[in-house]
């Protein structure tokens, strides 16, 4: 699925706008802050309705400056570098495409987009093909840390859970060996690769799902 990211980080341009959610009881109030979701905390399917602006991995969350990111980033034992040429390991710079790695120098199944103003216009969660994953790369999966629904998204994936959590998509777009799911108002879109020889909504594909502003 990097390739895909690559692909996409040369033509996304993403322009973010102050967006304000406020609860009943605090309707008109424009100064109200997003209530964050951690997905290595909480499901995101347990409560009320939510959007992509409020989702958290690993505390990174759309809008988030580079330094911000950068300084949260080493607080929990974590680096990102820039998504580019296989084996080059290039710190990021908070430029276009960057994964986030472990302590171990392992990749944990997070990857961010920066923008213009080098802010996070871009969240995405990658689970690789399930069938012969390296155990050490599977075992700093971030996905291994989610809750409830969100985890058998990763983990059981099927067409009627996809349906059941999101609903039927705006648009499918189909590419070159995967297809994507567009979910515009929630800003989620989510894409398949599928495995060789098996249904494209079949457990065993490789999942990815990306977080853009509403």
């Amino acid at each position: 699925m990097q390739i895909i990211k690559r692909l996409w980080g040369a033509r996304i341009f993403v322009f973010l706008w102050a967006i304000t959610i406020a609860p009943p009881s605090q309707v008109g109030n424009s100064t109200s802050v997003p209530r964050r979701i951690e997905l290595t905390e909480t499901d995101l399917f347990s409560g009320e309705p939510w959007t992509s602006t409020q989702v958290e991995v690993k505390r990174l969350h759309l809008g988030m400056q580079w330094p911000a990111v950068s300084t949260t980033a080493k607080e929990q034992g974590l680096r990102l570098k820039e998504l580019g040429v296989p084996g080059l390991d290039k710190a990021c710079s908070g430029k276009g495409w960057c994964e986030v790695l472990d302590a171990r120098s392992v990749i944990i199944g997070v990857s961010v987009f920066f923008g213009e103003r080098h802010e996070i216009t871009k969240l995405s969660i990658d689970r690789p093909y399930s069938v012969g994953i390296d155990e050490r790369v599977a075992s700093a999966e971030v996905i291994r840390q989610f809750k409830g629904r969100t985890l058998l998204l990763f983990t059981q994936y099927s067409k009627m859970l996809r349906l059941q959590l999101f609903g039927e998509p705006s648009r499918i777009a189909a590419g070159a060996g995967f297809t994507t799911f567009d979910y515009p108002r929630r800003g989620v879109a989510l894409t398949l690769q599928g495995c060789a020889g098996k249904p494209l909504e079949d457990p065993c594909s490789e999942i990815q799902i990306d977080f853009v502003n509403p």
